[in-house]
């Protein structure tokens, strides 16, 4: 059996199986867009998801989607200040169980004055 095929890509844009499930390669490096990457960078739409937002000293602190059927996480945005700027934003997408994380997002902004001057994004899961 040629076992090559069975290796995550090594071409930017290229995807390939790899036995059980379909790699992908961009720019960031290899995944798997089965396992929540399409979650990590849009939001779920509805049906199919209640979304609900949590509020702590008038500043929106985590966005949460849940799956209807199951009642379930699918995915969170959890958001830390700094005075009154975001300063980080974790994006967790989960598993049908709700609890296991399947991809997460660590964007952390920068400032010039109050204009946002720069996002630094690290693929945590």
């Amino acid at each position: 059996m040629d076992t090559t095929l069975l290796t995550d890509p090594s071409v930017l844009g290229a995807f390939r199986f790899t036995g059980s499930r379909f790699r992908m390669l961009d720019g960031i490096g290899i995944f798997d867009a089965r396992l929540g990457d399409l979650f990590l960078d849009s939001e779920p739409t509805t049906p199919g998801t209640t979304w609900s937002t949590t509020i702590t000293g008038g500043k929106v602190t985590q966005e949460k989607w849940v799956r209807t059927a199951g009642a379930t996480n699918l995915k969170t945005i959890d958001y830390t200040y700094t005075v009154n700027k975001v300063t980080t934003e974790v994006r967790k997408v989960f598993a049908t169980d709700g609890t296991t994380v399947v991809a997460q997002n660590t964007l952390t902004y920068s400032y010039t004055g109050n204009v946002v001057s720069g996002i630094v994004a690290t693929r945590d899961v």
